[in-house]
């Protein structure tokens, strides 16, 4: 018997990993979100940002926050209508315990409003419009307050004394004083992130240099916290555009929104809970001509007053006012890390 010829060995057939890959396209390169050494009001400026971003920020917040309050300022006037508390022809132009407390809700917000616009169009996480650290900080906070509390009282009781010595709440005083307890102190912080922590800052991407960007934002955001309180008296028109530029140049020195959170939430707490217990407050919210006068320049000057205190205090402090890289510094001995070209780590 013969034997066949052996078969000359065949090449395996190609597995995957020597299969020729075809080169993919390019990543695209992330877009930086943040960028290090910018104070509080630049934050959301970073290489090759688009100036829409800032301007469709703004319009988005604006409309949205509208049809927030005019939702909750339809449902207060019906329920006071409709309960035959308010006569329909003077629907919102009596302040009541309901429209107050309405009102403040809408505002306060503003809050998670700001917080997710910022995210949406700049990429930003919630967090980072607290401070150029990326956090509330608590302990400044509270410090700050310990300070404001007892000079607002003082100031407004001594400011006070006329009516103090006659005094004659309303038959809602209870309600107005608990909605001034428990409900002001968010409405005024949704303001201030709204206009100081997105629309101060938003508008303020439109300028590389730090004085023109706070003049942008704190004009623009001044303008429109104004326009907010729809007064037609002169010289409250000029405390709200003040006190509006005073808290943008206190987030900006102090690099982060807290002593602006709690002047503003002194201010509109104590004023509240002082009138609650002393006046009628059916008419608090008559901002019409006259209602103001030169006397608000006092007004002023102690917010300015104590805007500065804030701002020396944080320096003195060394309270960190500035965005940074996010780079941990290495061990001893270790490579310092360096950071991924286009985004700052650590930061998100």
């Amino acid at each position: 018997m013969t034997q066949q010829p052996a078969q000359p060995p065949q090449p395996a057939p190609p597995t995957q990993a020597t299969q020729p890959t075809q080169p993919g396209p390019p990543a695209k390169p992330k877009r930086q979100v943040h960028a290090p050494g910018l104070p509080y009001h630049q934050a959301l400026r970073t290489p090759g940002t688009q100036w829409w971003r800032g301007a469709l920020a703004l319009l988005v917040f604006v409309v949205a926050g509208l049809i927030i309050n005019t939702i909750f300022g339809v449902i207060a006037i019906a329920i006071d209508v409709g309960t035959g508390r308010v006569p329909a022809e003077q629907a919102g132009m009596v302040n009541t315990p309901v429209l107050l407390g309405l009102g403040s809700i809408s505002l306060a917000l503003l809050w998670p409003l700001a917080a997710l616009v910022q995210w949406a169009f700049f990429g930003q996480r919630p967090r980072w419009i607290n401070s150029v650290e990326g956090k509330f900080r608590w302990g400044w906070f509270l410090r700050v307050n310990l300070v404001l509390i007892p000079v607002m009282i003082v100031y407004m009781v001594i400011t006070s004394l006329p009516v103090l010595q006659d005094p004659q709440p309303g038959q809602d005083w209870l309600w107005f004083l608990l909605i001034g307890l428990l409900i002001t102190p968010f409405q005024a912080a949704g303001e201030e992130y709204g206009f100081r922590g997105l629309i101060n800052r938003a508008t303020a991407t439109w300028s590389s240099n730090r004085w023109v960007a706070f003049a942008i934002g704190a004009v623009i955001s001044g303008v429109l916290f104004t326009i907010a309180h729809a007064a037609t008296d002169p010289w409250l028109n000029a405390y709200y555009f003040s006190f509006g530029v005073i808290l943008c140049a206190v987030v900006w020195l102090t690099g982060g929104i807290e002593a602006a959170v709690a002047m503003h939430v002194v201010n509109n707490v104590v004023a509240i809970v002082l009138s609650s217990l002393t006046a009628d407050l059916g008419g608090m919210f008559d901002r019409s001509a006259g209602t103001g006068g030169p006397f608000m320049l006092i007004q002023i000057g102690v917010m300015a007053i104590l805007g500065a205190v804030m701002v020396l205090w944080a320096r003195r402090r060394k309270l960190q006012a500035l965005t940074t890289d996010g780079v941990t510094p290495a061990a001893p001995g270790q490579a310092q890390p360096t950071p991924v070209e286009g985004q700052a780590p650590n930061l998100r």
